[in-house]
């Protein structure tokens, strides 16, 4: 699962040298996620989209995220019918209904549900993804301003 291997990378979580062909990498997932202790998964095995105990610990570190400066980057707010992650010093990709709108001078992402509680699940699953993208691509432009 492509959601499952970025929330990986993002947390950092260790790969392992060995390799499975057609199967994927293995990632160390600490006993925060699996209540006992850790264990090498696969990223289909990953429950962070339909588990809120896994999905949460991404929540809080995206929370955590800081920049150079100690400064904290994202803020994830969750309420019934919609989630807002607050991203500082950049603009805003709304999340409603699989559409997704750049909006300039906003800094948030926006997903938005009425649908109850396994809708709210995905919705913040879904923010934490579109967050996760646009964290890698700032990364990746300020790697290459570095290289220049």
């Amino acid at each position: 699962m492509e959601g499952n291997r970025l929330i990986a990378e993002f947390l950092n979580l260790e790969v392992s040298e060995e390799r499975f062909p057609g199967e994927g990498d293995l990632y160390y997932v600490p006993d925060q996620h699996l209540k006992g202790c850790g264990d090498w998964l696969q990223t289909w095995e990953m429950k962070y989209y339909s588990s809120w105990d896994w999905l949460m610990t991404v929540v809080e570190a995206i929370n955590d995220f800081k920049d150079e400066n100690g400064s904290f980057l994202y803020q994830v707010i969750i309420k019934p019918t919609r989630v807002k992650i607050h991203i500082r010093n950049y603009s805003a990709v709304t999340y409603s209904h699989k559409n997704t709108v750049i909006k300039k001078n906003s800094k948030k992402i926006v997903t938005t549900c009425r649908h109850g509680r396994r809708c709210m699940r995905e919705m913040v699953y879904m923010a934490v993804l579109k967050l996760i993208r646009i964290h890698n691509k700032l990364n990746k432009v300020e790697t290459l301003k570095e290289k220049q």
